[in-house]
């Protein structure tokens, strides 16, 4: 990972890129998040959520959106 991350920092540099880090960005997890707002707006009387992780934003994008509207709700990761 660390010798992926140096390349890309190489290329951006470079190249002039932008580089979106996939799970530790506030604004990326708070977009990632709104997929837990559309889990509320279909499926509100849902008891648990299921979330893949990789890096960890996605869940915990989609954790903040749902227990900040419904605390109850158990998100579980696999």
């Amino acid at each position: 990972f660390n010798d992926t991350i140096a390349k890309v920092s190489e290329i951006v540099e470079m190249e002039g890129r932008i580089f979106i880090p996939p799970y530790d960005d506030p604004k990326v997890i708070a977009g990632q998040g709104t997929i837990g707002l559309e889990i509320m707006e279909d499926l509100y009387d849902v008891d648990n959520v299921i979330v893949p992780i990789g890096g960890g934003g996605l869940i915990a994008g989609i954790a903040v959106a749902i227990k900040s509207i419904n605390p109850t709700i158990r998100v579980i990761g696999v």
